[in-house]
Parts: C-alpha cells; sequence; structure tokens
C-alpha cells in the first residue's frame, strides 16, 4: 500500500496544474506541479542550493547567462537579479507549456531582462522531437526510446547550435557563464559550441549523468574530454569530489 506521501507524488506526476511559487529571494515562479523540479521550488522555495550559489558567485551587473535546458526558468530567475538591468539572461527551453511558465514568470515581475527561446540544442541546425514526460523535468530531446519511457506526447521541435545562438544575439562580449542540463545531450550541445569554447572565455556548469548520456550512446568520460580538449578545467558542485557518473560540474578555462 503506497503511503500518503507517494500516493499524492503519483496522483501529482499525472496532474497539469500550474502554481505560483514564492522564492526564497522574492520573485515569483510559475511552475508545473507535475513536474519534479517545479513541485521541489513550489515546496523548498528554492532549487539546488549548490548551482545557485556558483551563479551567484559567478555573475556581476551587465554580464549574459543562458541558461540551457531552462525548464521552468529557475536559475534564469536568479540570474535575472544577479546582471541587472544592464545584463541579458537567455532561457533556452523546447518544452513549450514550459516555456509559456517562464514568460508568464517575466510579466508577472517585470523582468526585462529575460528572454525565451523555444528550442533546443544540439551540434548542428536541424529539427528534432522532444519526448515529453509524465514529469516535464525528465523530459528529453531524440527518438531513443526506453523501457521507462513514458511519454505522454512527442513534439517537432527546433534545433539550433549555442555558436548560431550566440551569433544571432549579437553580444557585445561573450556570455560569462552558460549552465547546461538537457539529460543526455550534453554532448551535442558542446560540439555545437565549439566557437565559443575556442575563446576560453565563458564558463560552464553542466551536468554528468552517465545513465542519460548513455541513452545516445555517450561514454561517461566524453563531455569531460571535450572541456579538457580546449583547455578547460572541472570544479565540483555541492561535492568535495567529482563524481562522473552524476556529478554537477563547474568547467572553468584553465590559467595560464
Amino acid at each position: 500500500m503506497l503511503s500518503p506521501k507517494r500516493l499524492a507524488t503519483k496522483i501529482l506526476d499525472r496532474t497539469k496544474l500550474n502554481m505560483w511559487a514564492k522564492l526564497h529571494h522574492g520573485p515569483h515562479l510559475r511552475v508545473d506541479m507535475s513536474n519534479t523540479v517545479g513541485r521541489s521550488i513550489y515546496l523548498r522555495h528554492r532549487y539546488e542550493p549548490s548551482i545557485e550559489q556558483v551563479v551567484r558567485e559567478m555573475l556581476t551587473l551587465g554580464d549574459t547567462f543562458l541558461d540551457i535546458g531552462a525548464n521552468v526558468g529557475y536559475f534564469s530567475a536568479v540570474a535575472a537579479g544577479c546582471v541587472g538591468p544592464t545584463g541579458r539572461v537567455i532561457a533556452v527551453e523546447p518544452n513549450i507549456a514550459l516555456c509559456k511558465n517562464i514568460r508568464d514568470s517575466i510579466s508577472r515581475n517585470g523582468w526585462s531582462n529575460i528572454e525565451v527561446l523555444p528550442m533546443g540544442v544540439g551540434a548542428n541546425a536541424s529539427f528534432d522531437v522532444l519526448r515529453v514526460q509524465p514529469s516535464s523535468g525528465v523530459s528529453y530531446v531524440g527518438t531513443v526510446e526506453e523501457a521507462e519511457d513514458q511519454a505522454i506526447s512527442v513534439e517537432l521541435i527546433v534545433v539550433e547550435t549555442i555558436d548560431s545562438i550566440l551569433a544571432k544575439l549579437a553580444l557585445d562580449r561573450p556570455p560569462k557563464l552558460i549552465k547546461i542540463d538537457v539529460e543526455g545531450r550534453e554532448r551535442d550541445a558542446l560540439q555545437g559550441a565549439t566557437a565559443l569554447l575556442g575563446q576560453r572565455s565563458t564558463s560552464f556548469i553542466v551536468e554528468h549523468a552517465a545513465r542519460n548520456q548513455a541513452r545516445f550512446g555517450v561514454g561517461e568520460h566524453e563531455v569531460a574530454e571535450i572541456f579538457r580538449q580546449f583547455g578547460y578545467e572541472p570544479t565540483a558542485i555541492g561535492q568535495s569530489a567529482i563524481d562522473w557518473s552524476r556529478s554537477d560540474v563547474l568547467w572553468q578555462p584553465a590559467a595560464h
């Protein structure tokens, strides 16, 4: 028999209910309660505090931040306050329903420095499919099906490279920080960012999750190897050492 907590979780997983979450630092965020990320933010008023700390430490007024795989836009909301009205926050998210929530949050909070790009990122410009899961926080781009895949819909999406996105944004300087959380497609995202990586001026927060990467035939250390080829060094986020099977990692250009 399911506990009341487990039963409530199962019900919420299949209930499309949007709520306003009050964040610990003041703003309100529109969250999807069927989304494990949104639910956590609603109940705790924050999300992944170790990553939030890095975002706050690295961003200053006037900086540009790319939130790739923005989900409900929590880190975009954090970054908006850090970079101020002269900075820019670019929320990249392929799930149209989540993009609408981010736009609702922008309107409610009066953010003028957040832009929403409804697309995925990859090694090349293309079209792909988004497999929307009951909890949209674990939806992923690609045609790969798994035993645990419970896609409730499959949406055709636009895919752009990070380099092409930046070219269209016409920034006067490279982004200070990019967060990439794309459910196993991190290698593809970086393969489309070689021009930016070659400049060695942007830091990256990247989720390394071997199980998600294996879904697309990506080895546990392939993402790390791309960064190392371009002269980047890793630092564990929220733990004393990096566990390459599951860690959030800050990648920064190595000092010379």
